[in-house]
């Protein structure tokens, strides 16, 4: 399996690691991803989070991706139209919150 690493506005906390697990930048530069198609954009607990169409394609390509985080993510992939944006709606697993 593979990680697939999201986009985070917040700061990264002590033992976090840029583009290991997230992606972080500032509010503003997740908020402009919005405007590129590959990109779903969502308000996690007042954080942005984004997450990259074209990367989980090309991940999913390979084999099985994962990511760890909050059920937020897989949520809005089931319901957003990304599968015409380029991920698979079938591809989506969420399990269920213990």
């Amino acid at each position: 399996m593979q990680p697939l690493v999201l986009y985070n506005s917040r700061a990264a906390r002590p033992g976090e690691a840029d583009g290991v697990d997230y992606h972080f930048r500032s509010r503003e530069e997740i908020e402009n991803l919005k405007a590129k198609n590959h990109f779903v954009v969502m308000d996690v607990r007042g954080d942005l989070q984004a997450l990259d169409l074209q990367e989980l394609s090309v991940l999913l390509a390979k084999g099985d991706v994962f990511f760890e985080g909050n059920p937020f993510v897989g949520r809005a992939l089931q319901t957003s139209p990304c599968s015409s944006r380029g991920a698979p709606a079938e591809c989506i697993h969420v399990p269920a919150l213990s």
